[in-house]
């Protein structure tokens, strides 16, 4: 459902002229579903969840995927919102759990050939991360996040930004069916005024963050711990402070002008925005929550 309600946020004008503009959104909800299947079996399978994959170019379906949004000519772009098929990861995953060695093969000889399995993955640098290192907001791992995408968190979050920004400019009363009251407009504005919530916690761990990768005593040589390089820090706090500037915060007037109070039969619940103004849409309190969690996340 949330998807369907992101697609349907991030569309120009869908319902313009037609009530029952659905596909674009469904198809992505059902890439959605596709995806999170795959998930859902892999854990039938015994795997973890690795939260460090969106680094490596989807590297993972146990990864929680954001969709993956661009902007082609100055539009809205969602043909590769979610991957299509397992990848990188997910490959070795199923190697190193799954192999039939044969019944000649010894245990050391198995032992062996598993490492040559995980030196190959490495080679690739495919990363593996899961939930103690990235659920907490005060983990400090530069990779390991939930609901991120791309290789760099910085760039992604500046994209992901420039996409809401897209959104917001072509949000209004097109993007609800006819028929639908006006004060449901604020439930679709909702997941794409915070559409980029996700992408800040990802970018802000790279401030003061760390690099380091599970390892074991095997005789080779010792990654270890290090501080992610300070001109990425600076990078990446730069790009958060940019969540905090007026254009991105504030919503336009004309579409404050169509959201009244919630029409009989409809309440607000806990996907709702907070309101200081009673039951008035209150743009001030959207801005504050907006602002209060990149500063929460920061500091």
């Amino acid at each position: 459902r949330q998807d369907f309600m992101i697609a349907q946020a991030l569309m120009n004008s869908p319902y313009k002229s037609n009530d029952k503009n659905h596909n674009t959104m469904l198809e992505l909800a059902i890439a959605r579903i596709r995806q999170l299947s795959a998930h859902e079996i892999g854990h039938t399978l015994g795997f973890a969840h690795n939260f460090a994959s969106s680094t490596n170019s989807r590297a993972s379906v146990m990864d929680y995927p954001h969709p993956q949004i661009k902007l082609t000519n100055n539009k809205i772009d969602l043909s590769d919102a979610y991957a299509k098929d397992i990848g990188a990861w997910d490959k070795y995953v199923v190697a190193y759990g799954y192999s039939d060695f044969g019944k000649a093969s010894n245990k050391n000889k198995e032992k062996d050939l598993l490492q040559v399995l995980i030196a190959d993955m490495e080679k690739q640098n495919l990363d593996y991360i899961s939930d103690p290192d990235a659920r907490p907001r005060s983990g400090g791992h530069s990779t390991a996040h939930l609901w991120d995408n791309g290789d760099n968190a910085v760039e992604e979050l500046s994209n992901v930004l420039k996409v809401r920004a897209r959104a917001l400019a072509d949000f209004g009363i097109n993007s609800v069916p006819f028929g639908t009251p006006l004060s449901e407009i604020e439930k679709t504005l909702v997941p794409i005024y915070n559409f980029h919530r996700y992408q800040v916690e990802a970018a802000v761990k790279l401030v003061a963050g760390v690099n380091y990768r599970y390892e074991v005593r095997d005789g080779n040589t010792v990654d270890g711990v290090s501080s992610v390089d300070a001109a990425i820090q600076h990078q990446a706090l730069k790009a958060v402070i940019n969540t905090l500037q007026t254009d991105v915060l504030t919503l336009p007037e004309t579409l404050l002008r169509l959201m009244p109070p919630k029409a009989y039969g409809y309440s607000r619940n806990r996907e709702s925005f907070s309101s200081n103004t009673g039951v008035a849409f209150d743009p001030i309190t959207a801005a504050e929550a907006s602002a209060k969690h990149t500063l929460t996340l920061l500091l």
